[in-house]
Formats: structure tokens, sequence, C-alpha cells
């Protein structure tokens, strides 16, 4: 049940916020691609 109830709001939060999330996720997916070695891995 909890499970559903977050799947629930990050959709609604991703509906929201999807420009900012898309973008963030666009800019370090360029990051990796270009140059690994200047952008240092965030885990």
């Amino acid at each position: 049940m909890n499970i559903i109830l977050k799947k629930r709001l990050k959709t609604r939060n991703n509906r929201l916020f999807r420009p900012k999330l898309f973008f963030a996720k666009a800019v370090s997916l360029l990051n990796l691609s270009k140059k690994p070695g200047k952008f240092p891995a965030e885990n």
C-alpha cells in the first residue's frame, strides 16, 4: 500500500517538476558522455 501511495506522489511531483528534473538529467548525461574526468561521478 505504501508503495502505491509513493508512486502516486512521485507521478504528481513529476508533473510539477518535470522540466527541472529533465534538465538536470540531461545535463548529467551530457557531462557523463562528454568528459567523465572533468565531472566526478556522484555516487
